[in-house]
């Protein structure tokens, strides 16, 4: 017959701490679940944390955002203020305008003169009753760049006049110095050409006196 427990007494089926006397809980259970591959899906709860001196891989980079546009400057802010506080000034555009149109035709002119220098040299020799006239080697590179400087001048007056119309600034005189340029840049021309010709300025002298 089994021996009834005594009241207060300790059931010696169940275990007790040394220490305090306190039944000690059972261990946990242990995870015999397999970590999870790449590609897989971790169980729920499931975290990995890499051991000591281990790292990982660097994390995937980050795209630069776009740079934000640049705001306009002070500098040009005030400019463009400036510029509309300025009068329209219909009357210098039309006038720059119509002296830019007198300026390709003085351009072409220009050029057609220094193209038919030799010719019109040659006929100051006929009229003087000189040798016929010869260009010498540096004639052709002086109509050249006589062309060129003419042209150049052109663009360039065209080109700093419309700045001015577009700032609204007065840009008439701007032509008329253009003019005024190429002018002294034939006549440099036509005297160069005139120098390389010594039977021409000895007879021009002789007539002269």
């Amino acid at each position: 017959m089994p021996q009834e427990h005594a009241p207060g007494t300790p059931d010696e089926s169940t275990p007790r701490s040394a220490a305090e006397g306190v039944p000690t809980p059972p261990p946990a259970p242990r995870d015999e679940r397999p970590r999870p591959q790449y590609g897989e899906y971790a169980p729920e709860g499931w975290t990995w944390t890499p051991p000591p001196g281990e790292t990982t891989s660097d994390p995937a980079p980050q795209m630069t955002p776009p740079p934000a546009p640049h705001a306009p400057s002070a500098h040009a802010v005030a400019a463009a203020s400036a510029r509309e506080q300025r009068p329209a000034r219909p009357a210098d555009r039309a006038v720059t305008i119509l002296l830019l149109v007198m300026g390709v035709l003085g351009a072409w002119l220009s050029v057609g003169v220094l193209q038919a220098l030799p010719q019109s040299i040659q006929l100051l020799h006929t009229q003087e009753g000189i040798d016929p006239y010869t260009p010498g080697p540096e004639i052709p590179g002086l109509i050249l760049i006589g062309s060129i400087v003419q042209v150049v001048i052109w663009v360039v007056t065209a080109a700093g006049s419309i700045a001015l119309i577009r700032a609204r600034r007065p840009s008439f005189w701007l032509p008329l110095a253009g003019g005024v340029l190429a002018a002294i840049a034939l006549f440099v021309c036509t005297a160069i050409a005139l120098s390389g010709d010594p039977a021409l300025i000895e007879q021009l002298t002789t007539t002269g006196r």
